[in-house]
């Protein structure tokens, strides 16, 4: 009976280690190195985000010259007659957004009385 008390004991023994072991290791996984990992896809991320917000802002800015562009264009023209199609066909306003043109017309109208 002894030797099966310590043959069980040798088993209950390598089962406790072997957990412990698997602890360890989890845990340093879990506290190290995935820790570490979520510092860089948060940094990941926020680049990404700043790309984006760049490229919006670029957007943005190259709406506003257009805008202005097209204000100057507008006010360029001599004969101030035209009618909103006829400004569509005109060269100077074909990759002019519509929302842009009638902002252009309605400036210049405006501008006009």
């Amino acid at each position: 009976m002894a030797r099966g008390k310590a043959s069980q004991n040798k088993y209950r023994t390598i089962s406790i280690s072997t957990v412990l072991v698997l602890l360890v290791a989890f845990s340093y996984y879990y506290f190290v190195y995935v820790q570490n990992k979520e510092v860089e896809f948060h940094e990941k991320a926020f680049r990404i985000i700043q790309k984006v917000g760049n490229n919006v802002q670029g957007k943005y800015e190259n709406y506003v010259t257009v805008t202005r562009n097209a204000i100057k264009a507008v006010e360029g023209l001599s004969d101030r007659s035209y009618t909103l199609n006829q400004l569509r066909s005109h060269p100077k306003f074909q990759s002019i957004p519509l929302e842009l043109e009638i902002l252009s017309v309605e400036n210049t109208s405006s501008s006009t009385e």
